[in-house]
């Protein structure tokens, strides 16, 4: 019955400010206006799917809180060899809003790590190719307000993650 109004209106208010069609523009009409739904509904579906993965993060370091969105990435598997905790992964911009450290610097690695609370590079291996990040500690993290978690290890990623998943933080499967 839903469709029926749906269609119904469309090819009205077609007709209305076009006048009389043939039966071929008005098929034409009912398929675009069914594409269009079906669009619709596809990417709320999506939607509501990639919201599942969204969590609400606080970080805390020193004199500094940031308040993220994190994407849960469930093939975060990444530990620090040193420390043996779980590292959450962080994008450049979010970084910045902690430390004042010019991207290039961290790139070329002609910065001292070791100016940051336990920062060292460690070598991550991806699909084709292997690279170190640099990995640091902060004091405390939130998750959704309702965990806490003190000296967690976090990891500065060049890879562009924050394209795919709209937020610079991932986070590790044991944080959730």
């Amino acid at each position: 019955m839903i469709c029926t109004f749906i269609f119904g209106g469309a090819v009205c208010a077609v007709e209305n400010f076009y006048g009389q069609l043939p039966i071929a523009v008005i098929a034409g009409v009912g398929s675009i206006i069914y594409f269009m739904i079906k669009f619709l509904i596809s990417l709320k579906r999506k939607e509501d799917v990639f919201d599942g993965f969204l969590h609400d993060i606080k970080i805390i370091d020193h004199d500094v809180t940031l308040n993220e969105k994190a994407f849960l990435d469930s093939g975060n598997m990444l530990y620090d060899p040193i420390t043996n905790k779980p590292v959450i992964l962080i994008s450049y911009e979010v970084f910045s809003k902690i430390y004042n450290i010019p991207k290039s610097a961290i790139i070329s690695k002609t910065f001292n790590e070791c100016s940051i609370k336990n920062g060292h590079y460690i070598k991550i291996n991806s699909i084709g190719n292997g690279t170190r990040i640099l990995v640091f500690s902060v004091d405390e993290i939130f998750v959704d307000e309702k965990k806490y978690f003190k000296d967690v290890m976090i990891g500065l990623s060049f890879s562009g993650f924050e394209r795919s998943f709209g937020r610079g933080v991932l986070l590790h499967s044991e944080f959730v």
